[in-house]
């Protein structure tokens, strides 16, 4: 194939899309497609072809400007300067370890761990893991449930144990408070 015409344009397409074609013979495509007048059914590529184009471009004028390199000064450090950098790389390490993710905790924690499963038993923390957590979730449901009836009996002591003393004389009151708070 030397030529792309109007005719043989699809196979070259082809060859294109499945990377068949050369550098060169891409340069010829991209020609081809950026013609004024094109068949019909050749519309369609137009702007891809452009695209590719000039991203092609794009990298030629890239390349031209990272040609030149200028020498770079490196200036010496000062100990006082050497220091602040261990002490920021101490920080950022520091920071780094404390933020790190608990996971690897949870499975030293909990390895030994396992659930039986339709008489089977289960060892594999993925799954161990999240049904201990749903566990949790529901043992600390029960305690919140406790807890509010116990300080709903709480109150209800402390409302029947005072009614019937006299808590506008001070000293009564100063020792049901005193006694109540134990």
């Amino acid at each position: 194939m030397n030529n792309i015409t109007d005719n043989n344009y699809n196979e070259w397409v082809d060859r294109f899309l499945n990377a068949e074609t050369s550098m060169d013979e891409e340069r010829a495509l991209y020609a081809y497609f950026s013609q004024r007048h094109l068949p019909p059914e050749a519309e369609k590529y137009r702007r891809m072809f452009g695209w590719y184009d000039s991203i092609r471009q794009s990298d030629n004028k890239e390349t031209n400007r990272k040609s030149y390199n200028p020498p770079i000064r490196v200036l010496p450090l000062k100990l006082w300067q050497w220091a602040g950098a261990a002490a920021v790389i101490a920080i950022l390490i520091t920071v780094g370890l404390s933020m790190r993710s608990h996971r690897y905790d949870d499975a030293y924690a909990y390895s030994g761990s396992y659930i039986i499963r339709d008489g089977e038993k289960i060892t594999d923390l993925e799954i161990v893991l999240p049904e201990i957590e749903l566990a949790e979730r529901k043992i600390e449901m029960r305690l919140a449930s406790f807890n509010n009836e116990f300080d709903s009996f709480d109150e209800r002591f402390n409302t029947s144990m005072t009614s019937d003393l006299d808590m506008d004389n001070p000293n009564v009151r100063n020792i049901v408070e005193t006694t109540l708070k134990y």
